[in-house]
């Protein structure tokens, strides 16, 4: 009974007998408890006064023998006010699932039997999840309550026992284990490694030399994994999270086809598949590595092969390039070879160019420059041209010659002679190609007339051209008469005309034959120039290394020249003016 309970006993016999037994209660001192209601029944109401008192009722009759007694003991009930709480009869508080599915522990409640009376049940707590009611057993003074459990996932459990006496359920007490349950179970996949770009614009391509935020994680495993270990390049600052692991990496082509491994480890030590691997692929520009000459020379018709190597990932694109024409392409691979016949036209600056989609805005190439063996020519494939211009004027004209090797002499002749009023300057272009330029600053009167420009390549004379300067006639503004035209007239027939030199134009000779003014003998002979022979070069103490045409020039374009009023030059060899030209033939 609980302590400080009223209780009430009730003594009766089952048979009254005569003389009547009288009943009545006493306790361990024989004092007389109770109140009699007949001679068959008697009722005791007390409080006992302490545990374990006994109580005695007694029968009394006048018979032989007929007295008798029944004892009651009064046992107070108690706790349990305390428990505690064993998984597997041990003390072990971490468990590990490593290959198993599951593992089974048994849980063992205790009470001490002294702190409960008359008993105990208990119910076992997983998580707050709670069993049925358990008996218990007394082995050796202590009440034991065991529950089997089953436990599938890897987690952390909490493990508790909640006692009740066993005559009142309202008497209870709990204990919980301590520490926490813990069952322990590595990642059940393999860590994950992964390049991240660490600046927006360059994506997810691993490029060479930019840095990148290598990262690997281990997901899953109770506790989370915390030993990771990353092997990749030049690895330069890491920090670690949890199980989370991140580097800066700066790649470089040496580490294409290279393996970065992410290895984790877990305290169970049962991580089997614990590492990863990934295969860098560093995307890099492409160069040209290889060009088989920097410049060339070669005789005119001859093949040249051109050999180029280049590397970079992905793989390039090569191409033989001149100007803006491709002459020759290879659009997925490292190296080219392409011959072509040469010409004198094709000399120039060739490009072997290759690009593999990295930084397209600037494309890698490397220069060969060829020179073809060739006489000089004009690009324009005129030897001749006319020009008119006033007196002050400046007279310009650029051309373009051709050829290989450059023009290393410019010689002007103007009647007969060299002349130094024309300032000739070159400069070059892209092979085969030469610049010139042909400039009078201010034009006077006795330049105007027929040049001849002599080109010599390594001392040899291998190109002429021919011009003729006009000069344009004033005007009198007040009687807009030609002043030229007026002065033609009043000489009537007298024709001033400048003695030039006449070359020949496709196989026809020309003849001017003139008379000397005011000379006592007239002059019989005729003087025929068909070409400027080498004698009468040296006796202009120059020396020509091949004849001189005036190629494609016509009877009117000469007449025309002829008709023009020219102011009359004089010659080294002491030869005067010459007056009333005859013809031309």
């Amino acid at each position: 009974m609980r302590p400080e309970t009223t209780i009430t006993c009730m003594c009766y016999s089952d048979s009254v007998g005569y003389p009547p037994t009288i009943l009545k209660w006493s306790n361990n001192s024989d004092d007389d408890f109770g109140k009699t209601l007949n001679n068959t029944a008697t009722i005791l109401a007390i409080v006992p006064l302490s545990n374990n008192q006994t109580y005695n009722c007694k029968s009394s009759s006048n018979l032989l023998n007929g007295d008798k007694s029944v004892f009651y003991t009064v046992k107070y009930a108690k706790g349990p006010t305390s428990c505690s709480v064993k998984i597997n009869d041990t003390t072990q508080s971490s468990w590990q699932i490593c290959k198993k599915l599951s593992i089974n522990v048994t849980v063992l409640c205790q009470v001490n039997s002294s702190d409960a009376l008359p008993g105990i049940k208990a119910k076992i707590s997983i998580n707050s999840m709670y069993s049925d009611l358990l008996d218990s057993q007394n082995v050796s003074n202590m009440y034991h309550v065991k529950h089997e459990a089953t436990i599938t996932q890897a987690g952390n459990y909490s493990v508790g026992c909640q006692v009740q006496n066993l005559k009142f359920s309202d008497i209870t007490a709990s204990c919980i284990y301590l520490p926490v349950l813990q069952v322990f179970a590595p990642p059940m996949t393999l860590p994950i490694i992964q390049i991240r770009s660490c600046t927006a614009d360059v994506g997810e391509r691993t490029q060479e030399n930019v840095v990148y935020m290598i990262e690997c994680t281990a997901p899953g495993g109770i506790p989370p994994v915390s030993n990771i270990t990353v092997s990749c390049g030049n690895i330069t600052a890491s920090t670690q999270y949890g199980n989370i692991f991140t580097s800066h990496v700066t790649f470089t082509r040496t580490m294409t086809g290279q393996n970065c491994t992410c290895t984790a480890q877990h305290i169970t030590g049962c991580y089997e598949n614990n590492t990863s691997t990934l295969q860098t692929n560093v995307l890099y520009k492409s160069t040209v590595t290889v060009l088989n000459v920097s410049s060339i020379v070669i005789e005119n018709g001859k093949i040249v092969q051109f050999y180029c190597e280049a590397d970079g990932n992905p793989t390039p694109n090569i191409s033989i390039r001149k100007g803006n024409e491709t002459i020759a392409g290879n659009f997925n691979g490292y190296s080219l070879v392409h011959n072509k016949s040469m010409s004198c036209k094709d000399a120039g600056n060739y490009y072997c160019q290759t690009d593999n989609g990295i930084d397209v805005n600037i494309k890698e190439t490397k220069q060969v420059t060829l020179y073809v063996l060739c006489a000089l020519q004009v690009t324009s494939n005129e030897s001749f041209k006319t020009f008119s211009f006033k007196k002050g004027n400046v007279f310009s004209y650029n051309f373009t010659v051709y050829g290989y090797p450059e023009p290393d002499q410019f010689k002007i002749v103007q009647f007969n002679q060299f002349s130094n009023n024309v300032i000739v300057t070159h400069f070059s272009l892209e092979p085969p190609d030469v610049s010139v330029e042909l400039k009078i600053v201010s034009l006077a009167s006795e330049d105007f007339g027929i040049y001849i420009l002599l080109i010599f390549q390594n001392g040899v004379q291998t190109l002429s051209l021919n011009f003729i300067i006009n000069e344009v006639p004033e005007v009198n503004e007040r009687t807009n008469i030609n002043v030229s035209a007026a002065l033609g007239g009043s000489i009537a027939a007298c024709v001033v005309v400048i003695l030039i030199v006449v070359v020949v134009a496709v196989n026809r000779k020309y003849e001017i034959t003139c008379k000397k003014k005011q000379s006592k003998k007239a002059l019989k002979e005729t003087n025929t120039y068909s070409e400027l022979s080498v004698s009468q070069q040296q006796q202009d103490r120059h020396t020509y290394e091949s004849p001189i045409h005036i190629r494609n020039l016509s009877n009117n374009d000469v007449t025309g020249a002829i008709e023009k009023y020219i102011n009359v030059k004089e010659y080294d060899k002491g030869v005067s003016s010459y007056e009333n030209c005859d013809s031309i033939n």
